[in-house]
C-alpha cells in the first residue's frame, strides 16, 4: 500500500460524497412526509405508525452520517471549500430531516366527541385543533400551512 506524500497529505478526503449520501436520506425523510399526512386523513392508525416508524429511522441514518461526517471533516490546510460553510450546509440539510421527525412525533387522528371537543376548545384546555368553519381548505395539511406559515408571519 502506498503511503501519502507530505504534499498530498495537505489534501483531505473529499466530504462532497458523504454529503450527497447525507442529502439523500434527507429528501427520501422529507418525501414520507406527505405519507404520513395522508395516512392521517384517512384516519389509518396503521400507515401513520409506519411512515412515522419510515421518518424515524430515515432520520437517525441522517444522524449518523452527520456525526461521521462532522468527526471525520478533514482539517487540513486545502479542502476544496472552507470547512465551516461545509458544516452549515450539513447542518442545514439535518434541519430537513428534523423537521420531518418532529412532524411524526405523537401524531394520532382522533375525532373527539363533540360535546367535550366545544369544552375544552371554549375553555382552553386543548393541545391543539384545526377547524376550517370558513372553508378555507380542504385538507389538515394546507389548512395548517394557510394558518402558520403565511406571508404575514415575515411580518409579526
Amino acid at each position: 500500500m502506498a503511503r501519502p506524500t507530505a504534499f498530498a497529505s495537505l489534501f483531505g478526503h473529499s466530504p462532497f460524497k458523504p454529503m450527497q449520501e447525507h442529502i439523500g436520506i434527507v429528501v427520501e425523510c422529507a418525501s414520507e412526509v406527505p405519507l404520513l399526512f395522508e395516512a392521517l386523513c384517512e384516519g389509518d392508525q396503521q400507515k401513520v405508525a409506519t411512515a412515522k416508524d419510515r421518518i424515524f429511522e430515515l432520520e437517525e441514518k441522517a444522524d449518523g452520517i452527520k456525526n461521521q461526517l462532522r468527526a471525520h471533516l478533514p482539517k487540513s490546510l486545502l479542502l476544496p471549500v472552507d470547512r465551516r460553510d461545509l458544516l452549515e450546509v450539513l447542518d442545514l440539510q439535518d434541519s430537513i430531516a428534523d423537521s420531518a421527525q418532529d412532524a411524526g412525533i405523537n401524531i394520532k387522528a382522533v375525532t373527539p366527541d363533540y360535546g367535550a371537543w366545544n369544552t375544552a376548545l371554549t375553555t382552553g384546555t386543548f393541545d391543539m385543533t384545526l377547524n376550517n368553519w370558513a372553508g378555507l381548505s380542504n385538507t389538515p395539511w394546507t389548512l395548517y400551512n394557510l394558518l402558520f406559515v403565511h406571508p404575514i408571519m415575515e411580518i409579526m
